[in-house]
C-alpha cells in the first residue's frame, strides 16, 4: 500500500510540474529562447546573391529564373503493361492434380498497366527531350505534356542506364 502511494505522489508531483512548466513557458517565452551566440571576432562573409543584385527593393526570389526556365521543362507520363505473379500455392503439383491444369488455363495470365509519372527538359526546337532512365524505363507507351496543356507521344531515342 506504502508503494503506491509513493507512486500516486510521484505522478502527481510529475503532472503539476509539467503544467508549472507549461504556464511559464507562456507566460515568459524568452526563458525557452536560446541566448544568442557571442560574436568571436569573425567578419560575416558577404552572401553572393547580395554582391550580384542591383535590385535590393524586395526579397530574393527564383522567380524571374522559374518563368525563364518554365516552358522548357514537360511531363512525362508513361504506361506499362506488367505480369503479376501469381502465389507459388498455384503451381503446385497437388493443386495442379485438383484442377487438372494450371491457373494460367484455367484464368489466363494476370496482367495490369502500371503508369508513371516523370519530368525532363525540352532540348531542341525539333523534341529532343532529356530526362532520366528510371522516367521511361521498359515503358510501352510514353506521352508528354507541355506547360501549355498540349501533348504529344513520344519514343526512346537513347537511355543510358548508368548515368
Amino acid at each position: 500500500m506504502k508503494l503506491k502511494n509513493t507512486l500516486s505522489f510521484a505522478l502527481k508531483a510529475a503532472i503539476a510540474g509539467l503544467a508549472l512548466a507549461f504556464v511559464l513557458t507562456l507566460l515568459w517565452p524568452e526563458l525557452v529562447r536560446e541566448p544568442p551566440a557571442p560574436a568571436v571576432g569573425l567578419r560575416r562573409a558577404t552572401p553572393v546573391v547580395e554582391q550580384v543584385r542591383t535590385d535590393t527593393s524586395g526579397p530574393v526570389s527564383y522567380a524571374d529564373a522559374v518563368e525563364k526556365a518554365a516552358p522548357a521543362v514537360v511531363n512525362i507520363n508513361t504506361a506499362k503493361v506488367v505480369k503479376l505473379r501469381r502465389h507459388p500455392f498455384f503451381d503446385d503439383p497437388v493443386f495442379r492434380q485438383f484442377f487438372g491444369r494450371s491457373l494460367d488455363d484455367l484464368i489466363g495470365p494476370r496482367q495490369r498497366v502500371q503508369n508513371s509519372l516523370g519530368s525532363g527538359v525540352i532540348l531542341s526546337a525539333d523534341g529532343h527531350i532529356l530526362t532520366n532512365n528510371h522516367v521511361i524505363q521498359g515503358a510501352d507507351t510514353i506521352q508528354v505534356t507541355l506547360r501549355d496543356g498540349r501533348s504529344a507521344s513520344a519514343k526512346v531515342i537513347g537511355s543510358d542506364p548508368e548515368t
